[in-house]
Formats: C-alpha cells, structure tokens, sequence
C-alpha cells in the first residue's frame, strides 16, 4: 500500500470511529449532597478541587471540544465515569461518614503520590498542574476534614 492510500484509509477509519459516540452525560445533582454544601471548603480548597478534581469526580464535567473527537472521546468518557464511581463530590451527602473519611484518606495518599489527578489529565488542563503548597493545603484540609467526620462519628456513638 502507497503512502498515500495508506493516508486515505487512516483518514477514513479516523471519520468512520466518529459514529460511536460515548455517553457525556452530567447527571442532575441535588446541591444540598456537595462537597461544597456539606464540608464548606475555603475557598482556595475550592478553586484547588475544581481545577483538579470535579471534571472527573463531580456531576459538573466540563467536557472540553476534544471530548467530541473518537478515540479520545472514549477514553475521556470511561475516565470520568470511574472517577464518578471511585468519588463523586456532588453526591458527598450520600456517603457514611465512615466511607467520606477512608475516601479522603485516599485521596490525600494519591495526591501526596502525585497520582492524582492523572498525568493525562495534566497534560490538556495545566491549571490541574498542583504545586506542593495546593497540595499540602489539600492534605492538611482533608486531615481536618477527616478529624471532624471522626469526631462526629464519635459523639454520635457516645449517645
């Protein structure tokens, strides 16, 4: 096959995948469940968490254009429907206390890893590109966020 043939097919595979289109979908949320409504964050923690962390683990996905360009589509699409699933802030309400503290502790371990958000991620949002210091407000507000679900849990099996 030519070059130039093989530039044709390529081309023609490229707008042929755009037919299978991918679920981007945000689900309608109840705001009274945020993150947001629930453990009032400051607001640099808040800044911090929507430039990191709600496209993929919120109902509130900004889909970018190149979310609407197979292959990327898929994958972006499969990342935010297991970020949603592993931790979703526009549904903290519904989370046992028990459960918001282990998802904090995980995710200040993968933060601290520099595992989160993805390198992927990183790549196309540069604004998601955390220095140490928004990574150290973000571990040290999820240590206190962590104490106060503890502490609550506690006085409430006190009672």
């Amino acid at each position: 096959m030519t070059g130039k043939k093989w530039l044709a097919a390529a081309g023609g595979l490229l707008l042929l995948i755009q037919i299978l289109r991918p679920e981007r979908t945000n689900p309608a949320s109840d705001s009274s469940l945020a993150l947001s409504q629930l453990a009032s964050p400051p607001a640099e923690i808040e800044l911090t968490l929507k430039n990191a962390c709600l496209d993929c683990h919120s109902n509130q996905t900004v889909w970018p254009w190149y979310s609407e360009v197979a292959p990327l589509s898929w994958m972006i699409a499969d990342h935010v429907k297991r970020g949603r699933a592993e931790l979703n802030f526009s549904e903290w309400g519904r989370y046992q206390s028990g459960e918001r503290a282990h998802l904090l502790k995980e995710a200040q371990e993968l933060l601290e890893k520099r595992e989160m958000p993805p390198w992927g991620y990183r790549l196309f949002h540069p604004e998601a590109r955390l220095s140490d210091a928004e990574i150290a407000a973000l571990s040290q507000w999820a240590e206190r966020e962590r104490a106060n679900l503890e502490a609550a849990g506690q006085q409430t099996a006190d009672r």
